[in-house]
């Protein structure tokens, strides 16, 4: 579907993408180890001629390339040569995701944020025409792309462009943009319920970097797909390994066998362990767990008295942690939000303890 350009969008918000020759200046800049700032709009990123960091990720080599002021790092991976299409991964200490980008979508960032923003303010029909400008900066056209189907869900623009949101989705998606094959997992998930297409681009997104998926991949499968667990459990184990959510990967491992899912058989005992790790590594709903299996004797011998103690450290706990969630809403927890009322349980076992 095309639109005509509008004389506004011609004469106000026009922008140019960083032409080829002021790339490759910034690209041998690079290479040849000079000193070299690239303002994206949000940070100004400083790019060192020697990496100050190498990191593992899921089984691949990272090195630094570029520094911000809170120094955040962007990484390339060690077997890819810096070019306008090298891949940068910001990698967040005792974080989880892999958001990956190229370099020339790094440079083009400012331009196509005012994009982004042109079309939140609903310049919506000239999509087709930035689409055309920023042809040769893909992961420019994810931006883009993802303005236009946010506007499809809160009905800035008709339902119909939700299959070309789509589309372009998929195009980026098979060209290997992460973020992409995220979007479309997601789509396929809220949207269509094509189970194997979800853990088709949940795959996909991994494999591509953004690690982050695999929390969705583990979750979806055991929640929605339980005929899938095999796969469920290797996301999860690649998780603790890696440590990426690994509390949260331990409690939910440990939900499987309490339960029995899939083809994997009732194991209490084995989900207690696995629920009494994450505990430990501070997730208070796992702590609110435990107590459950004490209170109930569910792969451990019935132990009330250490059903209330584990309780009132988790009501404790999770107290704290909303708190911190109200007055720093930017401070992330690990695993799921609790809840923090865990009052009724713990009155209830001290009416047992009474009898």
């Amino acid at each position: 579907m095309n639109f005509n350009t509008s004389s506004l969008y011609l004469t106000s918000i026009q922008r140019i993408m960083v032409d080829q020759v002021k790339m490759e200046e910034i690209v041998a800049a690079i290479r040849a180890g000079e000193k070299t700032g690239i303002d994206d709009g949000i940070d100004l990123w400083t790019f060192n001629a020697a990496p100050a960091h190498e990191k593992e990720m899921l089984g691949r080599q990272y090195l630094s390339l570029a520094e911000n002021v809170s120094q955040q790092y962007l990484y390339r991976r060690t077997d890819d040569a810096v070019s306008a299409e090298t891949r940068l991964y910001l990698i967040e200490e005792n974080k989880i995701s892999l958001h990956n980008y190229s370099l020339r979508e790094l440079i083009n960032k400012k331009e196509i944020i005012k994009v982004a923003a042109a079309m939140r303010e609903g310049q919506l029909k000239e999509y087709q025409s930035w689409l055309d400008q920023y042809a040769g900066c893909p992961g420019c056209l994810y931006w883009i792309t993802l303005e236009l189907s946010l506007a499809v869900y809160d009905e800035r623009a008709p339902m119909e462009w939700d299959a070309i949101s789509q589309q372009l989705f998929k195009q980026l998606a098979e060209g290997g943009d992460a973020r992409a094959c995220h979007e479309l997992a997601n789509h396929y998930y809220f949207n269509t319920s094509e189970k194997d297409e979800v853990i088709k681009w949940r795959q996909r997104a991994i494999a591509e970097g953004e690690s982050e998926d695999l929390k969705e991949l583990a979750d979806f499968i055991i929640d929605e797909y339980p005929e899938k667990i095999v796969i469920a459990l290797d996301t999860l184990h690649s998780m603790q390994e890696n440590g990426l959510h690994m509390a949260w990967a331990w409690w939910k491992e440990g939900h499987v066998y309490t339960q029995g899912i899939g083809t994997v058989k009732p194991d209490p005992a084995k989900g207690f362990a696995l629920i009494q790790k994450a505990s430990e590594l501070g997730l208070t709903v796992a702590k609110g767990d435990l107590a459950y299996h004490y209170h109930k004797g569910i792969g451990v011998p019935k132990d009330l008295h250490k059903a209330l103690e584990l309780l009132e450290e988790a009501n404790e706990a999770s107290r704290t942690f909303n708190n911190q969630q109200f007055y720093s809403p930017d401070e992330e927890g690990e695993g799921p939000v609790e809840e923090g009322d865990y009052e009724e349980q713990i009155e209830m076992i001290r009416k047992e303890l009474d009898q």
